[in-house]
């Protein structure tokens, strides 16, 4: 017996009560349903063409939205962004006092006479903030470009020595 819960057919090897179902992005497609699913969600979009004379300038209203790393090590933490086509000079990074650090430029669209059909890549302006944990060491952020890659290094300060000491009562 097959019936249709969603937008997709479903069969007795469908368990919408298992706890594997859903997921953080909508309900779980089974693998053998991946495929058909895939193949009708194209052919779905390919219908629903519009043709609003705004859609073609739709790319337009997008925000350039850079793509980044974090990560950490022992002794320091690292943010890394890809802005291909930048320099430093385009890139400004501001540090508040709530330890928020805050990267923003604008990658400008080059002014040819190209009459693109199809556009992939990003332009505009762009700001990301990153919220620096407490033991950041914010007085010795370094960062650097090369080769369109923007690398962030916050060292980590070092934890307080616990020593011990005598307290005098008074």
């Amino acid at each position: 017996m097959s019936f249709y819960l969603f937008d997709q057919p479903m069969d007795e090897s469908d368990d919408f009560f298992s706890p594997f179902f859903y997921t953080p992005f909508g309900y779980y497609t089974h693998p053998k349903n991946a495929q058909k699913s895939n193949k009708k969600s194209n052919e779905d979009a390919q219908k629903q063409k519009s043709t609003h004379p705004y859609d073609k300038e739709v790319y337009k209203l997008v925000d350039f939205c850079p793509k980044f790393d974090l990560g950490e090590d022992e002794k320091n933490y690292y943010i890394q962004m890809d802005l291909p086509g930048m320099t430093k000079e385009q890139i400004q990074m501001e540090l508040t006092e709530d330890n928020s650090l805050t990267i923003s430029g604008e990658r400008a669209k080059s002014t040819n006479e190209i009459k693109y059909t199809k556009m992939n890549c990003q332009y505009g302006k762009f700001s990301r903030s990153f919220s620096l944990p407490e033991n950041a060491n914010v007085e010795k952020i370094e960062a650097k470009m090369a080769n369109g890659v923007l690398e962030v290094i916050i060292p980590k300060a070092e934890p307080p020595k616990n020593q011990r000491r005598t307290i005098q009562i008074q």
